[in-house]
């Protein structure tokens, strides 16, 4: 096309950037369908060599030196990509090809007076990177240097010194990404996540690497504007607080060092929450101070235990009880293959099947953390792929005959609530201002009907609740009122997609709650998969349910997958009259799962599937006091003063007959 709207008239510069734009986009192309050997990177380079050689014709010095380092990196892909496939020899003519190729990219921007610029820090870049993935811990050092050098350029690059420690942060540097990227690749030279357990030394210096990398991640905090924060830090992976709060939790259970567990709790919380830290951050507040170690007992309730799950790069807990705090290792547990294999179970009806995945799942994640404790709370801060794991559904014990009515539900023992940070598991109970609901629902056109759910609805609202368009939804959750309401949702998950609900006149999006502050503070959604969502490092679930918790309502009661009516309106319903009876939501949730259970033994409506999708997160909550039977104290004193006044009438008739009675002839 450019050929054409030039009129055949393309300088050698410009066919240089079009034929790279080509290369690149065929690489990129070629990634996800990429065949299983490198021929594709071959043909790539290809692609790349006839742009070299229009930048050559040019004599354009930087094209010249960017084509060079493209094809470097190809080379670098195919070190990366089958350095277990090839013998050392193929593969060491790979990493020189492309040192060859950094070197000489180097050179000519450093000819060109711009050895301080970002392609000579991405020729570093990729030379650390190169040798880490190729050689792995054995070129850790060299690795590391080479990210030092970029480290230093960039430096250089806001005018700051050359020979400066390359942790020293530096506020005129730009490109606080870039910085951030750094550090976080540099950690993983130090400490590969690949090889754990790390010896002291190691885990600290990759830890003091990122901490290097928090100052630049709050100024990019600062300097963001959209909400969509979550997808940067998502999809660019190179997040400070991931991997760090590992190590300091390694470091911990290796020391003993109270610090390292104040940190790893500290940088817990940090890895999901994001767009609050940014909205802290822009509007001067500063952050949130981590609950340190001594306080986390205090926050604790008797017979609670909080267990908060970390996924990078192994899976471990964080247990949290009126005791004191651990930190367990839960690795060799394949979390994927056991939420699928669940799913799979219970939509099969075949309860044996179930009983065995939900059990070794119980003992890989809870046996440990609540073993030898007479725990009558469990609140949980799920990790990464654990947003459709009912964890009152895992299974305490096997049997020889199982059913769904006779499985030994975790439900059977303790009661289960949600969190999304271990500071929201430790909150206290809420108790809203006003305990009367608002009762919402929504029957958009072309919806399948909800009768059951519709049902609870006017019958608890006496016939006063409110058709659920956009406007009152959003005028609803503004009033400091509880909130319950019945409609449909989706729980897209693809990409850029977003949950939405189904109101009357038509949908509502995840980012239009996102854009407001909610006032509810207990919200009912009584509506699909309204608790499911794509999962973002640094922020963690976005799901509508997540979503209203971020931004302001301390409760909510969402659903994990597509839920039955009947059974969702059955256990809604006993949940609310828990409520009314001043149980606390937590409480309330269980018990009405618990009846649902028992009532349904027999007719396979037991299947978690039914009962164990609907899950409280947030804070508890207790939304009126609990009604004292004070008649069953004062009837005993009512009846004693009424046989007391009587006894004493009677005493007195017959002190009266006695003083008073007429003298007979006979006496």
């Amino acid at each position: 096309r450019l050929v054409r709207r030039r009129q055949g008239r393309v300088s050698p510069s410009e066919r240089a950037m079009v034929l790279r734009e080509f290369a690149y986009a065929y690489k990129v192309n070629g990634i996800h369908g990429a065949p299983p050997d490198s021929t594709w990177l071959r043909q790539t380079r290809t692609y790349f060599r006839e742009a070299l050689a229009s930048a050559v014709t040019a004599k354009d010095t930087i094209w010249i030196a960017q084509v060079s380092h493209d094809i470097g990196n190809t080379f670098t892909d195919e070190a990366i990509r089958y350095n277990q496939q090839w013998p050392r020899g193929q593969l060491r003519a790979k990493v020189d090809s492309a040192l060859r190729c950094y070197s000489r990219s180097t050179a000519l921007m450093i000819a060109s007076g711009q050895g301080a610029s970002e392609l000579v820090m991405m020729d570093q870049l990729t030379t650390g990177l190169l040798y880490r993935e190729a050689y792995g811990p054995d070129s850790a050092d060299r690795a590391v240097a080479a990210y030092d050098r970029a480290l230093r350029i960039m430096h250089r690059m806001a005018n700051g010194a050359d020979n400066t420690d390359p942790q020293v942060y530096v506020p005129r540097i730009r490109n606080k990404a870039q910085m951030v990227e750094l550090f976080y690749l540099r950690s993983f030279s130090l400490a590969d996540p690949h090889h754990a357990p790390h010896s002291a030394e190691q885990a600290s210096a990759a830890l003091k690497s990122l901490q290097a990398a928090v100052p630049y991640w709050e100024s990019m905090l600062r300097d963001y504007h959209s909400r969509d924060m979550h997808k940067v830090v998502g999809s660019y992976s190179h997040f400070p607080f991931r991997y760090g709060t590992y190590l300091a939790a390694e470091l911990y259970n290796a020391t003993g060092d109270t610090a390292y567990l104040h940190q790893a709790l500290d940088w817990y919380d940090r890895n999901r929450n994001g767009l609050e830290q940014r909205d802290r951050l822009r509007s001067g507040a500063g952050l949130k101070q981590a609950i340190g170690p001594a306080h986390l007992v205090d926050r604790t309730a008797p017979g609670s235990v909080v267990v908060a799950f970390h996924d990078f790069p192994q899976l471990m807990a964080c247990v949290i009880n009126e005791q004191g705090t651990r930190i367990l290792n839960c690795e060799g547990t394949d979390l994927a293959a056991s939420v699928e294999g669940l799913g799979a179970a219970m939509k099969a009806d075949d309860s044996r099947a179930y009983e065995q995945l939900a059990h070794r799942l119980y003992r890989d994640l809870l046996h440990e953390a609540l073993r030898g404790r007479s725990a009558r709370s469990l609140v949980v801060v799920p990790s990464a792929g654990m947003s459709q794991l009912a964890f009152d559904a895992l299974v305490t014990d096997t049997s020889t005959s199982p059913t769904w009515g006779t499985l030994s539900y975790l439900v059977n023992e303790v009661e289960v609530r949600y969190a999304r940070s271990i500071a929201e598991a430790l909150m206290p109970v809420q108790g809203p201002a006003s305990s009367a609901f608002n009762w919402a629902m929504a029957m958009p056109t072309g919806g399948s009907e909800l009768p059951l759910s519709n049902a609870l609805v006017q019958e608890r609202s006496t016939g006063r609740s409110h058709p659920l368009t956009v406007d009152t939804l959003l005028h609803l959750l503004r009033m400091d009122q509880p909130l319950h309401l019945a409609a449909h949702a989706e729980a897209l998950v693809g990409v850029d997609e977003q949950p939405r609900l189904l109101l009357n006149d038509g949908p509502l999006p995840l980012a239009a709650l996102d854009a407001m502050r909610i006032a509810a503070p207990l919200v009912v959604l009584g509506a699909c998969a309204t608790g499911h969502g794509q999962h973002y490092t640094g922020e963690g679930t976005l799901g509508l349910g997540q979503t209203l918790l971020r931004n302001g309502a301390r409760t909510v009661v969402h659903t994990l997958w597509r839920v039955d009516d009947r059974a969702t309106s059955e256990v809604l319903g006993e949940m609310h009259d828990g409520l009314a009876d001043g149980l606390c939501g937590t409480e309330a949730l269980t018990l009405a799962k618990r009846r649902f259970i028992s009532e349904h033994a027999d007719d396979g409506l037991a299947n978690p599937f039914y009962w164990s999708g609907i899950a409280l997160a947030g804070a508890d909550v207790q939304l009126t006091v609990p009604r004292r039977r004070w008649w069953l104290l004062v009837l005993p004193l009512v009846a004693g003063y009424w046989l007391w006044r009587r006894s004493r009438k009677v005493r007195a008739r017959a002190a009266s007959e006695t003083s008073y009675a007429p003298i007979t002839a006979s006496s």
